[in-house]
């Protein structure tokens, strides 16, 4: 997993993260990354995973795709 922004809201207000996986994964797998003892909040944060849309602007890549 990489992550390529973090933007806090500050204090109670929501944050936006965006990630990216070397293989293609769905929300609820990703939300058990998050949320696991590998995810970077631990329990400290009440985490919502999205998939990003089809066709959505997004950070250049991190991860090399195989052609």
């Amino acid at each position: 997993m990489h992550n390529h922004s973090f933007c806090p809201g500050g204090g109670d207000k929501p944050m936006v993260c965006i990630w990216e996986s070397r293989e293609d994964v769905d929300a609820a797998h990703f939300q058990a990354f998050i949320d696991g003892k590998h995810g970077p909040g631990g329990e400290c944060l009440v985490n919502t995973c999205y998939k990003v849309a089809a066709g959505a602007q997004h950070p250049s890549a991190h991860f090399a795709k195989e052609e």
